[in-house]
């Protein structure tokens, strides 16, 4: 799993994506697909794809539900998040058309 998976299926389910990282703060990958580590001033001394390949567990809210709303999310654990990734990356609206 890439973060551009994850990018993708955050833009698609209209979710957030949060994940820890190995110093202790957490990224989160929004419904737009932009990724911030909220409280990171300057210029960063890490790798987002490298984070995600660390990460074992992942926070999905839905956008839908607003910012206020707090207890409205979702842990799973990598293989779970994998196979949602997946079945995107499978489905007939992400497999590009071809002209002839």
């Amino acid at each position: 799993m890439r973060l551009n998976d994850l990018r993708r299926l955050a833009v698609k389910k209209q979710l957030r994506v949060r994940f820890t990282l190995a110093n202790g703060m957490h990224c989160i990958v929004n419904e737009h697909g932009v990724g911030t580590v909220p409280g990171l001033n300057g210029t960063p001394e890490l790798n987002l794809e490298e984070e995600l390949e660390r990460a074992t567990e992942f926070n999905l809210e839905s956008a839908a539900a607003g910012r206020n709303a707090h207890g409205n999310s979702t842990v799973v654990g990598r293989e779970r998040l994998q196979q949602m990734v997946g079945a995107e990356a499978g489905s007939p609206a992400a497999v590009p058309e071809h002209e002839d």
